[in-house]
């Protein structure tokens, strides 16, 4: 019994070590082949690199190896592309026409998106309906190519934190310079004038808070004039008093059997009534003053005011430099990808056998 238990003993020993052994050869072998995929990942990532090198350096040999070859024919190109761009300096050109708006009911980005609506209508589909909008003939509206509305705050900014001052800024603007833009120059500016006066005072909801703000204003003008009305009837009161002091003091002045006396009360009273009558008087003239500036708000009322009318049509138009520095691209373009063409047929003919 007792060699059995040692036997037994003996035989769980030897189990133990070799699942320790096992375990042991399974973790070197999990570490083993996580370096050789980690290894596998950094070659393929060189490979990708060298790849992309050796096709960068091989257009860079390619192109310079054209250019020295045919660096007379490349020169003319250029040559050319530039005289052609300088010929066309007046050509590719547009006409546009601006106005500064001030829109105190319809601010910010719903001004803006009124006019991209406009905008969107610059179409072959859409401008019987911009001809419409605007109340102009469609002979004058197809020439339009655009409408576009640039805030004065954005304009001006000079890339300042958009933060949510900045976001408060942009919701409440009033102040916008329009820009339109027409391909001929036969259409007047008092005829753009004309179709955007239309446009704006047709537009509903401009018309609403127009109508709710002149009621304002015209209750404010009609508070106003009775707290003047109250004001002058203060002030003529004071000046009454004044007036009767002043008689009662002179009767009393004028009969000389009577000892002329002062009372505190009397004297208290003129003072009083006059320093309410000059109250009454500045307030008055303030009062008028709101009444003014009230009756001129209400005068002035329109649905969009234009600071500065539509302006005659002017020319807009790459400058002459420009044009002549993109003709010189555009020819040599051409010479290189002429020789590219010739290099791919070639290599064609050749693979072909031809």
């Amino acid at each position: 019994m007792q060699v059995k238990k040692q036997e037994y003993s003996i035989y769980m020993g030897q189990n133990n070590k070799d699942q320790s052994l096992d375990n042991k050869n399974s973790n070197q072998n999990d570490e083993i082949d996580l370096i050789d995929l980690f290894s596998i990942i950094g070659n393929k990532v060189s490979q990708l690199f060298k790849g992309i090198w050796s096709m960068v350096l091989a257009v860079l040999v390619y192109s310079y190896t054209k250019i020295y070859q045919f660096k007379i024919i490349i020169i003319i190109g250029v040559l050319v592309g530039g005289m052609l761009g300088y010929l066309s300096k007046n050509t590719s050109q547009y006409y546009a026409s601006k106005a500064t708006v001030k829109s105190q009911f319809l601010t910010g980005v719903d001004f803006s998106t009124e006019l991209n609506e406009l905008n969107a209508l610059c179409t072959d589909e859409g401008r019987p309906m911009l001809a419409k909008a605007l109340n102009l003939p469609l002979a004058t509206v197809e020439n339009i190519s655009e409408i576009v509305a640039e805030g004065y705050f954005v304009k001006y900014r000079n890339n300042l934190e958009q933060d949510s001052l900045y976001y408060r800024a942009l919701e409440d603007e009033t102040r916008f310079q329009i820009n339109i833009k027409t391909s001929v120059q036969s259409i007047t500016k008092t005829e753009i004038q004309e179709g955007f006066d239309y446009f704006f005072s047709n537009n509903e909801y401009i018309k609403k808070r127009m109508t709710i703000h002149k009621e304002n204003l015209n209750r404010n003008i009609e508070t106003t004039q009775k707290e003047i009305e109250v004001l002058n009837e203060f002030s003529d009161a004071y000046k009454q008093i004044i007036i009767q002091q002043s008689k009662i003091q002179s009767t009393t002045k004028s009969n000389s059997n009577v000892l002329l006396f002062k009372s505190s009360e009397e004297e208290g009273l003129v003072k009083q009534s006059g320093d309410l009558a000059l109250q009454a008087m500045g307030e008055l003239a303030l009062k008028n003053e709101e009444l003014k500036d009230l009756s001129t708000q209400l005068i002035l009322v329109e649905p969009v005011q234009f600071v500065n009318r539509f302006s005659e049509l002017y020319t807009v138009s790459l400058s002459t430099g420009g044009k002549t520095l993109i003709g010189m691209f555009i020819g040599f373009m051409i010479v290189i990808g002429v020789l590219l063409l010739l290099d791919i047929n070639t290599f064609m003919k050749k693979a072909a056998k031809l």
